[in-house]
């Protein structure tokens, strides 16, 4: 995944605390909250945004590989999984 900087890009990897590099869709929330959906479960950046919370099947994800993800505006984390359903946080 990359980022802008201002004036040039950087990729955000693994070594950044993200669950996979193999990343299918992000979502900014209203709060500049990051998510990334990969094939390795949920990534959301951190309340400084400078690290990654992951999420997998340990957190309740009935399948790791997510397709799509919505917030909603109380929070509420909407995510779509390959062959596994929809992901409702609590």
């Amino acid at each position: 995944m990359s980022k802008n900087s201002g004036s040039s890009f950087y990729n955000l990897t693994t070594n950044h605390g993200l669950a996979n590099n193999s990343v299918r869709t992000i979502f900014i929330d209203s709060n500049d909250v990051l998510y990334a959906g990969t094939s390795q479960g949920i990534s959301r950046t951190s309340n400084n945004g400078s690290s990654f919370v992951n999420f997998s099947s340990v957190d309740g994800l009935i399948n790791k590989v997510i397709n799509s993800i919505a917030v909603d505006e109380k929070g509420k984390v909407y995510a779509a999984s390959y062959d596994g359903g929809l992901f409702i946080s609590k």
